[in-house]
């Protein structure tokens, strides 16, 4: 009695074996996907970055070069010291007044360098040379999404 049952119960075992397998084989091939289509994600913003060197004081002279800086969000900025005994100092507009809690470097000489990363969060970021300001050392960002 026993061995009439024995072939319908291993094909009903393979059966859903089968279907389990099935199932198994379609997750992974879709987290497969998933785990591309992430990768392939991060990877164009990692490529999409761009560092935009800014001269501090190049040849002697009081300015920023380039003053005006345009930039994509996730962009970064890195300031260059040519020249000793200056500042970059982020401002609360195109004047000379310093943004409370904004960033400094302090007075730094030739060859220093400093670099920041902008989100987006602020479309234009305004900075100045502290104590060369008011001779027009001014500097801006212009940050697109």
């Amino acid at each position: 009695h026993r061995d009439l049952h024995y072939p319908l119960r291993r094909q009903r075992q393979m059966c859903i074996r089968d279907r389990y397998q099935r199932r198994v084989r379609g997750k992974t091939k879709m987290y497969n996907l998933l785990a591309f289509v992430l990768v392939a994600f991060a990877l164009s913003f990692i490529s999409a970055q761009t560092t935009h060197a800014v001269n501090v004081a190049p040849n002697g002279d009081r300015v920023f070069s380039p003053a005006t800086v345009n930039i994509k969000a996730g962009d970064s900025v890195k300031w260059i010291w040519q020249d000793d005994g200056h500042t970059v100092t982020q401002t609360t507009g195109s004047g000379c007044t310093s943004l409370a809690f904004g960033w400094d470097t302090g007075y730094q000489d030739s060859g220093f360098t400093f670099a920041l990363t902008f989100n987006g969060s602020s479309p234009t970021i305004y900075y100045k040379c502290s104590p060369h300001c008011s001779g027009g050392m001014k500097g801006v960002i212009n940050v697109s999404p």
